[in-house]
């Protein structure tokens, strides 16, 4: 091609030719050299795995299973249902999944066995891509035998798929290797708990909406709005984004859904707000002593107790400290040192040392209060065991103890 002018530099990116300045030239070369550099992709291996192994620890409880629930329950009913239509009809749709999949899987004419209707809709939202799990997805780059171990695990019953893992782990693994393999069963077990529990909410939204006579793309697509569309990022929110803030999927997709809903259906929120109210007045509880994180998180009161579900909502309030929003989302890597220098955690504002030189403890050993932040936040299942430590001490009953542990 030409030659560049004086002063300029061509530089060929993706088969094409560019002319810019030497110093922008020089930015996109090194940019380039970086993100191809085998010690730095390494790095980047090396820590996605690490932060992948922190959010299934994160991830590992009944609690965040069971606000995950909520939270979807609350997206569908601040948009296209009422909340009492949504849990039962997440109800129906467990029983009816659970029967589709067992009969799709048998080979068995879908439309034989189940009302026309309720076979083509179940055909569709597989069709639309609507599901949190699907063989065929799974499979695309498994081996023959753990694809033959999935369907295995598609045929149990709810105690079989439970337990399945687990055995599989013990059976397979040599003696060196079955507690890492039980461990890694176990997080997997959970992983997938949570994925079919996004896939009943996902089947119900998308049935109501067919009901309602709205067509299968538009359903698909309303329902990819409210209970979000995990993979619809950019690359730059995909490889650096997402490395900076393991969350960064739900809440930019939430906060987008979030101010977007409000603006058009205030008037479900100002429900929400005044079920809330109820609760205070119905209560012993005093609002004004309530620590202002747990108002913001939409914390419902019960009894003499806040139930914190985590509500999607709670994003909304929380948009009104941007930055300290942002700190919160960060990863731990980057987040904790922050914290521990400036002795605060940035989601409750308490402080992680209440006056130098405190203890804290880690297994039964003491250990200062910075060090036993910093082990639970590197692994939260030891921060629930530790609440449920502190349950014990307190008194409390078996059932809240166990609820402490399980996140």
């Amino acid at each position: 091609g030409a030659k560049a002018r004086a002063g300029y530099k061509q530089i060929n990116i993706n088969g094409v030719d560019y002319e810019m300045t030497k110093g922008a030239a020089q930015t996109i070369q090194r940019y380039e050299k970086m993100v191809n550099d085998e010690s730095i992709n390494k790095f980047l291996k090396g820590y996605d795995k690490m932060l992948g192994m922190w959010k299934k620890g994160a991830l590992f409880s009944i609690g965040y299973h069971a606000r995950n629930m909520m939270g979807n329950t609350f997206n569908m009913a601040i948009s296209d249902m009422n909340p009492a239509t949504a849990m039962a009809k997440q109800t129906e749709s467990w029983t009816l999944l659970r029967e589709l999949k067992n009969a799709r899987h048998g080979g068995k004419p879908l439309r034989k066995k189940f009302p026309s209707k309720v076979a083509k809709q179940y055909e569709e939202f597989i069709g639309t891509g609507l599901r949190a799990t699907g063989v065929g997805v799974e499979f695309a780059d498994e081996t023959a035998e753990k694809a033959m171990n999935e369907v295995a695990y598609r045929s149990k019953g709810s105690l079989g798929k439970a337990i399945h893992e687990p055995v599989e782990a013990l059976r397979t693994k040599g003696i060196g290797n079955k507690a890492k393999g039980l461990a890694n069963s176990v997080f997997e077990q959970s992983r997938r708990v949570g994925d079919e529990m996004d896939e009943i909410a996902r089947f119900t939204l998308f049935r109501h909406l067919r009901d309602k006579g709205m067509g299968p793309e538009k359903a698909a697509n309303r329902v990819k709005e409210v209970l979000y569309d995990y993979n619809d990022l950019t690359n730059v929110e995909r490889e650096l984004f997402k490395r900076m803030a393991p969350f960064y999927t739900f809440t930019r997709k939430n906060i987008e859904f979030q101010a977007k809903n409000f603006l058009q259906n205030p008037a479900k929120y100002n429900q929400f707000n005044n079920l809330i109210q109820e609760g205070y007045a119905s209560s012993d509880m005093d609002e004004e002593i309530v620590p202002e994180y747990l108002k913001e998180s939409l914390a419902i009161p019960m009894g003499d107790k806040l139930l914190n579900a985590g509500l999607p909502g709670a994003d909304l309030a929380r948009m009104s400290d941007p930055l300290g929003m942002g700190t919160d989302m960060l990863t731990p890597a980057l987040k904790v040192p922050l914290e521990m220098a400036t002795n605060q955690k940035f989601f409750s504002g308490a402080p992680i040392e209440e006056y130098e030189g405190q203890s804290g403890e880690i297994f039964g050993m003491e250990v200062p209060k910075k060090a036993e932040y910093l082990a639970q936040s590197a692994f939260v299942p030891m921060r629930n065991m530790a609440g449920a430590q502190q349950q014990v001490e307190e008194g409390a009953t078996l059932q809240d103890t166990l609820l402490k542990a399980m996140g």
